[in-house]
Protein backbone atom coordinates (compact mmCIF):
# COMPACT_ATOMS: atom_id res chain seq x y z
CA UNK A 1 0.00 0.00 0.00
CA UNK A 2 2.77 2.56 0.53
CA UNK A 3 4.06 1.84 -2.81
CA UNK A 4 0.78 3.17 -4.44
CA UNK A 5 0.87 5.80 -1.91
CA UNK A 6 4.30 6.86 -2.80
CA UNK A 7 3.19 6.55 -6.60
CA UNK A 8 0.61 8.95 -6.54
CA UNK A 9 2.98 11.93 -5.82
CA UNK A 10 4.66 14.08 -8.14
CA UNK A 11 7.87 13.65 -9.49
CA UNK A 12 8.78 16.22 -11.14
CA UNK A 13 7.95 20.19 -10.86
CA UNK A 14 6.47 20.16 -14.45
CA UNK A 15 4.29 17.07 -13.05
CA UNK A 16 0.43 18.17 -13.03
CA UNK A 17 -0.72 17.83 -8.89
CA UNK A 18 -3.52 15.01 -8.49
CA UNK A 19 -6.80 16.85 -8.03
CA UNK A 20 -8.11 15.98 -4.11
CA UNK A 21 -11.24 14.01 -6.08
CA UNK A 22 -8.94 11.47 -7.81
CA UNK A 23 -6.67 10.78 -4.71
CA UNK A 24 -9.78 10.52 -2.41
CA UNK A 25 -10.93 7.90 -5.02
CA UNK A 26 -7.47 6.41 -5.37
CA UNK A 27 -7.03 6.17 -1.90
CA UNK A 28 -10.70 4.14 -1.48
CA UNK A 29 -9.36 1.85 -3.72
CA UNK A 30 -6.68 0.77 -2.07
CA UNK A 31 -8.92 1.05 1.27
CA UNK A 32 -11.34 -1.03 -0.07
CA UNK A 33 -8.32 -3.90 -1.54
CA UNK A 34 -6.85 -3.96 1.91
CA UNK A 35 -9.72 -4.94 4.06
CA UNK A 36 -11.33 -7.64 1.16
CA UNK A 37 -8.61 -9.74 1.79
CA UNK A 38 -9.17 -10.19 5.40
CA UNK A 39 -12.82 -10.95 5.11
CA UNK A 40 -12.45 -12.91 2.28
CA UNK A 41 -10.40 -14.97 4.24
CA UNK A 42 -12.83 -15.72 6.79
CA UNK A 43 -15.62 -16.20 4.74
CA UNK A 44 -14.40 -19.05 2.60
CA UNK A 45 -12.62 -20.44 6.15
CA UNK A 46 -16.16 -21.02 7.06
CA UNK A 47 -17.05 -22.54 3.63
CA UNK A 48 -14.02 -25.05 4.08
CA UNK A 49 -15.45 -26.30 7.80
CA UNK A 50 -19.38 -26.13 6.94
CA UNK A 51 -18.28 -28.10 3.47
CA UNK A 52 -16.40 -30.46 5.47
CA UNK A 53 -16.45 -34.00 5.69
CA UNK A 54 -16.68 -34.72 9.74
CA UNK A 55 -20.26 -33.88 10.56
CA UNK A 56 -20.62 -30.40 12.80
CA UNK A 57 -22.44 -30.44 15.89
CA UNK A 58 -25.98 -27.97 15.54
CA UNK A 59 -24.63 -25.21 17.62
CA UNK A 60 -20.70 -25.01 15.90
CA UNK A 61 -22.70 -25.41 12.59
CA UNK A 62 -25.10 -22.49 13.52
CA UNK A 63 -21.94 -20.53 14.60
CA UNK A 64 -20.24 -21.18 11.56
CA UNK A 65 -23.27 -20.15 9.44
CA UNK A 66 -23.77 -16.82 11.15
CA UNK A 67 -19.96 -16.13 10.49
CA UNK A 68 -19.78 -16.91 7.04
CA UNK A 69 -23.09 -14.67 6.46
CA UNK A 70 -21.56 -11.61 8.33
CA UNK A 71 -18.43 -11.81 6.33
CA UNK A 72 -20.06 -12.02 3.34
CA UNK A 73 -22.29 -9.52 4.48
CA UNK A 74 -19.84 -7.14 5.58
CA UNK A 75 -17.89 -7.86 2.45
CA UNK A 76 -20.59 -6.51 0.47
CA UNK A 77 -21.53 -3.48 2.40
CA UNK A 78 -17.68 -2.42 2.07
CA UNK A 79 -17.91 -2.58 -1.55
CA UNK A 80 -21.04 -0.90 -1.63
CA UNK A 81 -19.77 2.30 0.41
CA UNK A 82 -16.95 2.58 -1.39
CA UNK A 83 -18.83 2.65 -5.43
CA UNK A 84 -21.33 5.15 -3.08
CA UNK A 85 -17.99 7.11 -2.69
CA UNK A 86 -16.84 6.55 -5.22
CA UNK A 87 -19.72 7.36 -7.22
CA UNK A 88 -19.58 11.28 -5.32
CA UNK A 89 -16.38 11.78 -6.52
CA UNK A 90 -16.72 11.12 -10.53
CA UNK A 91 -14.39 8.35 -10.06
CA UNK A 92 -16.92 5.15 -10.44
CA UNK A 93 -17.38 4.56 -14.18
CA UNK A 94 -20.85 3.51 -15.37
CA UNK A 95 -20.88 1.55 -18.75
CA UNK A 96 -24.42 -0.59 -19.63
CA UNK A 97 -24.81 -2.52 -22.18
CA UNK A 98 -26.91 -5.70 -23.29
CA UNK A 99 -27.36 -8.06 -20.41
CA UNK A 100 -29.75 -11.44 -20.45
CA UNK A 101 -31.83 -10.96 -17.27
CA UNK A 102 -32.50 -14.40 -16.10
CA UNK A 103 -28.55 -15.04 -14.71
CA UNK A 104 -28.66 -11.84 -12.74
CA UNK A 105 -32.20 -12.76 -11.20
CA UNK A 106 -31.13 -16.14 -9.95
CA UNK A 107 -28.07 -14.44 -8.42
CA UNK A 108 -29.98 -11.96 -6.81
CA UNK A 109 -32.14 -14.69 -5.42
CA UNK A 110 -29.12 -16.87 -3.84
CA UNK A 111 -27.55 -14.16 -2.77
CA UNK A 112 -30.86 -13.06 -0.74
CA UNK A 113 -31.16 -16.36 0.31
CA UNK A 114 -27.62 -16.91 1.91
CA UNK A 115 -27.31 -13.28 3.41
CA UNK A 116 -30.58 -12.09 4.59
CA UNK A 117 -31.68 -12.89 7.68
CA UNK A 118 -34.03 -15.84 8.32
CA UNK A 119 -37.46 -13.92 6.94
CA UNK A 120 -40.99 -15.38 8.22
CA UNK A 121 -42.68 -13.74 4.64
CA UNK A 122 -43.59 -15.91 2.26
CA UNK A 123 -41.79 -15.13 -1.80
CA UNK A 124 -43.97 -15.69 -4.29
CA UNK A 125 -42.23 -14.25 -7.56
CA UNK A 126 -44.56 -14.05 -10.81
CA UNK A 127 -42.21 -13.29 -13.66
CA UNK A 128 -42.44 -14.09 -17.40
CA UNK A 129 -41.16 -16.87 -18.54
CA UNK A 130 -38.65 -15.20 -21.12
CA UNK A 131 -37.74 -11.41 -20.50
CA UNK A 132 -35.41 -9.73 -23.28
CA UNK A 133 -31.66 -8.28 -22.46
CA UNK A 134 -32.63 -5.02 -20.79
CA UNK A 135 -30.27 -2.36 -20.63
CA UNK A 136 -27.65 -2.30 -17.37
CA UNK A 137 -24.12 -3.51 -16.45
CA UNK A 138 -23.52 -7.13 -16.35
CA UNK A 139 -21.46 -7.17 -12.94
CA UNK A 140 -23.97 -4.58 -10.97
CA UNK A 141 -27.14 -5.92 -12.33
CA UNK A 142 -27.79 -8.78 -9.55
CA UNK A 143 -26.94 -6.18 -6.80
CA UNK A 144 -29.15 -3.85 -8.10
CA UNK A 145 -31.96 -6.67 -8.30
CA UNK A 146 -30.88 -7.64 -4.56
CA UNK A 147 -30.99 -4.66 -2.82
CA UNK A 148 -34.79 -4.46 -2.58
CA UNK A 149 -35.90 -8.01 -2.01
CA UNK A 150 -33.16 -7.90 1.01
CA UNK A 151 -34.04 -5.21 2.56
CA UNK A 152 -38.26 -6.52 2.21
CA UNK A 153 -37.04 -9.91 3.83
CA UNK A 154 -35.37 -8.67 6.36
CA UNK A 155 -37.49 -6.62 7.93
CA UNK A 156 -40.84 -8.94 6.73
CA UNK A 157 -42.22 -11.01 9.90
CA UNK A 158 -45.60 -12.11 8.62
CA UNK A 159 -47.71 -12.23 5.01
CA UNK A 160 -45.61 -12.50 1.78
CA UNK A 161 -43.21 -10.45 -0.82
CA UNK A 162 -44.42 -10.71 -4.12
CA UNK A 163 -42.26 -9.77 -7.36
CA UNK A 164 -44.13 -9.08 -10.10
CA UNK A 165 -42.51 -8.38 -14.06
CA UNK A 166 -43.89 -7.13 -16.59
CA UNK A 167 -43.01 -6.68 -20.73
CA UNK A 168 -44.20 -3.45 -21.93
CA UNK A 169 -43.49 -0.70 -24.45
CA UNK A 170 -39.61 -1.05 -24.68
CA UNK A 171 -39.10 -1.32 -20.61
CA UNK A 172 -39.18 -4.30 -17.93
CA UNK A 173 -40.86 -3.34 -15.00
CA UNK A 174 -40.75 -5.23 -11.75
CA UNK A 175 -42.66 -4.73 -8.41
CA UNK A 176 -41.77 -6.12 -5.11
CA UNK A 177 -44.66 -5.71 -2.59
CA UNK A 178 -44.65 -6.88 0.65
CA UNK A 179 -48.03 -7.06 2.59
CA UNK A 180 -46.35 -6.69 5.94
CA UNK A 181 -46.63 -2.97 6.89
CA UNK A 182 -43.14 -2.75 8.60
CA UNK A 183 -41.43 -4.25 5.61
CA UNK A 184 -40.37 -0.88 3.90
CA UNK A 185 -38.73 1.66 5.95
CA UNK A 186 -39.97 5.35 5.65
CA UNK A 187 -37.32 6.91 4.08
CA UNK A 188 -35.27 3.94 2.10
CA UNK A 189 -33.40 6.27 0.03
CA UNK A 190 -30.95 8.96 0.71
CA UNK A 191 -27.12 10.29 -0.23
CA UNK A 192 -24.24 8.59 1.12
CA UNK A 193 -23.35 10.85 4.05
CA UNK A 194 -27.11 9.11 5.33
CA UNK A 195 -25.21 5.91 6.35
CA UNK A 196 -23.43 8.59 8.78
CA UNK A 197 -27.21 9.04 10.45
CA UNK A 198 -28.71 5.39 9.82
CA UNK A 199 -28.59 2.86 13.16
CA UNK A 200 -28.80 0.59 10.23
CA UNK A 201 -26.05 1.06 7.87
CA UNK A 202 -26.39 -0.73 5.39
CA UNK A 203 -29.87 -0.90 3.58
CA UNK A 204 -29.74 3.27 3.26
CA UNK A 205 -26.27 2.87 1.14
CA UNK A 206 -26.90 0.20 -0.95
CA UNK A 207 -30.57 0.83 -2.13
CA UNK A 208 -28.99 4.57 -2.74
CA UNK A 209 -26.18 3.10 -4.92
CA UNK A 210 -29.10 0.53 -6.56
CA UNK A 211 -31.11 4.03 -7.21
CA UNK A 212 -28.35 5.87 -8.93
CA UNK A 213 -26.93 3.14 -10.78
CA UNK A 214 -30.21 2.49 -12.02
CA UNK A 215 -30.94 6.39 -13.74
CA UNK A 216 -27.56 6.04 -14.61
CA UNK A 217 -29.10 3.14 -17.03
CA UNK A 218 -31.70 4.87 -17.79
CA UNK A 219 -34.01 3.39 -15.63
CA UNK A 220 -35.96 4.12 -12.65
CA UNK A 221 -36.24 2.38 -8.47
CA UNK A 222 -38.35 3.79 -6.50
CA UNK A 223 -40.77 3.11 -3.64
CA UNK A 224 -43.87 1.72 -4.20
CA UNK A 225 -47.16 1.29 -2.52
CA UNK A 226 -50.27 -0.66 -3.86
CA UNK A 227 -54.08 0.67 -2.87
CA UNK A 228 -54.52 -2.77 -0.74
CA UNK A 229 -52.02 -1.51 1.79
CA UNK A 230 -48.84 -3.67 0.23
CA UNK A 231 -45.56 -1.77 0.23
CA UNK A 232 -42.28 -1.98 -1.51
CA UNK A 233 -40.55 -0.99 -4.50
CA UNK A 234 -40.95 -0.53 -8.39
CA UNK A 235 -37.76 -1.06 -10.77
CA UNK A 236 -37.86 -0.11 -14.45
CA UNK A 237 -35.39 -1.59 -16.84
CA UNK A 238 -34.98 -0.39 -20.43
CA UNK A 239 -35.08 -3.54 -22.66
CA UNK A 240 -31.44 -3.27 -24.68
CA UNK A 241 -33.56 -4.69 -28.32
CA UNK A 242 -36.49 -5.16 -29.80
CA UNK A 243 -37.87 -8.06 -31.36
CA UNK A 244 -36.04 -7.23 -34.92
CA UNK A 245 -32.63 -7.00 -32.94
CA UNK A 246 -32.55 -3.21 -33.47
CA UNK A 247 -31.06 -1.11 -30.08
CA UNK A 248 -33.48 0.48 -27.97
CA UNK A 249 -31.09 2.08 -25.62
CA UNK A 250 -27.51 2.87 -26.66
CA UNK A 251 -25.16 4.39 -24.26
CA UNK A 252 -25.36 8.37 -26.44
CA UNK A 253 -28.91 8.13 -25.29
CA UNK A 254 -28.19 8.08 -21.85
Amino acid sequence: MRGEEQAMQPTGGDQPVEGQAEREVRLLRIAAHDMRGPLANVRSYADLVLAGRTPLEPRVKRAMGVIRRNADRALGMLEDTVETLRLDRGGLPVEPESTPFAPAWDRAQQRSQERAEPAAATVIPALPETVPPVYAEPDRLHRVLYAPLEHLLSRAQEGSLEIHGRVDRGAFTLTFVATDPEARADRPFGPARRMLEEKHLEDPVRLDLARRLVEAWGGELSTYEETGGGRGFRLVLLLAEREDGQLLATPQEH
